[in-house]
């Protein structure tokens, strides 16, 4: 008999907009309390939106999921990053062994294009 095994993961999901080059919010952080178990690995991704609701390519975009034992993010603690000339829209992006108490999302440069009126990131740490 087959059996499927459950993975363990943690989950957060943010939303980001941009007006006149200025990202809003430009850091959203994750977890007031530290991980009960600390992820093994972490993965990251951005997906445009609509005003409808529908997928839409933001232009360009720069995210970054930064760790921190203390709740003090700096841009020297980057897991991962995904960016739109090294990652294409609803790409994932992995990284391993980065344990950490607490996650914070950095959306450092954004900009939405014709059709995109925000960006979702969703972080995922695998246990």
């Amino acid at each position: 008999m087959h059996g499927s095994v459950a993975i363990p993961v943690v989950s957060f999901k943010y939303e980001f907009t941009a007006s006149g080059g200025v990202v809003t919010p430009s850091l959203e952080t994750s977890n007031p309390a530290p991980f009960q178990h600390i992820p093994k690995a972490w993965t990251l991704q951005v997906t445009g939106y609509d005003v409808n609701g529908a997928v839409a390519a933001p232009t360009s975009w720069t995210v970054l999921l930064l760790g921190s034992l203390d709740k003090v993010f700096a841009d020297g603690s980057v897991i991962a990053q995904h960016v739109n000339t090294a990652s294409a829209n609803s790409v994932l992006v992995w990284a391993v062994d980065k344990p950490v108490n607490y996650v914070g999302v950095k959306c450092s440069a954004l900009t939405l294009g014709a059709t995109a009126v925000k960006i979702v990131v969703t972080v995922l740490g695998v246990f």
